[in-house]
This record gives C-alpha cells, sequence and structure tokens, in this order.
C-alpha cells in the first residue's frame, strides 16, 4: 500500500515517539511542511506516534515544531 513519491522510510518506523514516548510503530513528520519545500531529511523530520501525528495536523497551533 506505497503511496506514489513517498519514500519507504516515512511511514512505520519501529522507534519512540518524540512527542509522548509510545513505542511502537510510528511516522516521519516534517517539520517544514512538504507544500512549503520541506524534505523527508534528518534534521526536518521528527518521529511521531500515529496518535500524536494526527494531532499534530489538526492542532498544528499547539505545537511548537522548530528546526
Amino acid at each position: 500500500n506505497k503511496q506514489k513519491g513517498y519514500p519507504e522510510s516515512r511511514k512505520f518506523i519501529k522507534s519512540k515517539c518524540s512527542l509522548c514516548g509510545w513505542e511502537g510503530s510510528c511516522d516521519s513528520h516534517r517539520i517544514q511542511q512538504g507544500m512549503n519545500g520541506g524534505k523527508y531529511t534528518t534534521g526536518n523530520v521528527i518521529v511521531v506516534c500515529p496518535n500524536c501525528h494526527r494531532l499534530i495536523h489538526t492542532k498544528l497551533h499547539l505545537f511548537n515544531l522548530t528546526k
């Protein structure tokens, strides 16, 4: 179920959420959004669980995600 244009490493990283500490299958979230030129690079990505990732995208104003 790979989406076109997204690298394999974008989803399902076995790691720990940078925000809540949950351990399991996490996502890569770009700090600078793709529509603003943000790339999936080490300096522009944080690892987040699916719940925190959803919160970031729906309540972005509550998070201070800066490089």
